[in-house]
């Protein structure tokens, strides 16, 4: 029965299981297994198998370049470090920069010297053209400060 396949997810568990999370036995479908019955064949290495993973579950939103941009410039990195990714929760991390934003509004200097305005700028519009730049419509920027 398929929906006995010990690859699939139990919706209902906290966490989708990986293909790393199964017994140590190699997957049925591989027909060339490494030397030692790696779990991750067909794919070149656990971390390969495991970002493929990460790729295809979740949301659809995400491209080959998005995938690729995540390991090149992010992973790659030298700044990071796995054993800090661990204790990583988006939610917490998006409070931190909402905080963030709001406490530099806050110390914003509305006094002095500083005028708040707003800006007005030609925009392209799309599939149509103008003569000249004074024909395009006006986009009005609120909010701006200067002194």
């Amino acid at each position: 029965m398929l929906c006995d396949a010990p690859c699939l997810s139990d919706p209902n568990a906290e966490r989708a299981r990986t293909l790393f999370d199964q017994p140590n036995t190699t997957i049925p479908y591989a027909e060339h297994p490494t030397e030692h019955g790696a779990r991750w064949h067909p794919f070149s290495s656990p971390t390969a198998a495991l970002l493929t993973t990460w790729h295809y579950t979740g949301s659809s939103l995400k491209s080959s370049t998005d995938t690729n941009r995540l390991v090149h410039d992010f992973i790659s990195h030298d700044l990071f470090k796995a054993e800090e990714a661990y204790l990583f929760d988006i939610v917490l991390e998006t409070q931190r920069v909402d905080r963030f934003l709001e406490e530099c509004a806050k110390s914003y200097p509305h006094t002095g010297d500083w005028v708040e305005s707003s800006v007005k700028i030609r925009v392209p519009c799309e599939k149509r053209r103008f003569c000249s730049e004074a024909q395009a419509p006006e986009f009005e920027i609120s909010g701006v400060h200067y002194q």
